[in-house]
């Protein structure tokens, strides 16, 4: 494949899903709890190396490597930029906000999940739920369940109380590695590190608070602009290579034919 235009092509590809991710924050800058998106790449030497694995006894690779070309980035994964959002008061006994680096914990079909988005619901039955239907869990891993009638309480720590008794104790954590959270869509994270790595939180829980989306609309405005001219320079880039191609081969045609 031609060097020029290959790389022309995966600039394309890169920023068309820089862009993709740029609209989707554009989208959620209301969205209670959510964080901006990026997009990280990596270039074809490193992407290769990464690649590689030990050899087996037979000396062949395990891992297939994929079209080996030269030059060029690829997208290599979208992340989550885990600043603190701006907290709004809603004055929702159910609306809870975390001051400080965690996650609530919450039941999904797929296992436990990790969200920000605080803005909880209950159910006919009194289970404490995500806008999602997820079932928020306690600190003893089992979903929080109120039956009472009276006021609803919550801590800073994440006890709740209701009727004089306590309910149970959200159940809060933070990970050795926030860069290892991975985006699973609905405000849902999942951490793609190892076990073992998952930690109390000392964040603080607001009640009657929401943590309001930490894109910063403006500023993600003109990433796109920046980011639509790359995508249009490598256009042109790829434009002109295959204007190139088309003269070579028709010269070519022309030297065979005469």
């Amino acid at each position: 494949m031609n060097r020029g235009f290959y790389m022309g092509a995966s600039a394309m590809n890169l920023r068309a899903q820089e862009l993709e991710v740029i609209a989707n924050n554009l989208a959620n800058v209301n969205t209670v709890g959510f964080k901006e998106g990026r997009v990280t790449n990596r270039s074809f030497a490193d992407y290769l190396t990464l690649q590689q694995v030990d050899l087996g006894e037979n000396g062949v690779n395990s891992r297939p490597l994929g079209v080996m070309t030269t030059g060029g980035s690829q997208p290599w994964l979208n992340y989550a930029v885990h600043t603190q959002g701006p907290l709004k008061y809603s004055g929702n006994p159910l609306d809870l906000a975390l001051a400080g680096d965690g996650f609530f914990a919450v039941e999904t079909p797929d296992g436990i999940r990790y969200t920000r988005s605080g803005n909880f619901t209950l159910d006919s039955e009194g289970t404490l739920l995500t806008q999602s239907g997820n079932a928020v869990m306690s600190d003893r891993d089992r979903p929080i369940t109120l039956t009472g009638n009276g006021p609803i309480q919550i801590s800073a720590d994440g006890t709740i109380t209701q009727d004089g008794q306590e309910a149970g104790q959200l159940k809060i954590v933070a990970f050795n590695q926030i860069n290892m959270m991975r985006p699973e869509g609905r405000n849902l994270y999942g951490y793609a590190g190892g076990t073992g790595e998952e930690l109390p939180s000392d964040a603080s829980v607001r009640q009657g608070y929401v943590e309001h989306s930490n894109v910063d609309s403006m500023r993600a405005m003109v990433r796109m602009i920046e980011v639509t001219r790359a995508f249009e320079s490598a256009q042109k880039v790829v434009s002109t290579q295959d204007e190139v191609l088309s003269g070579a081969v028709n010269t070519l045609g022309r030297v065979k034919a005469g």
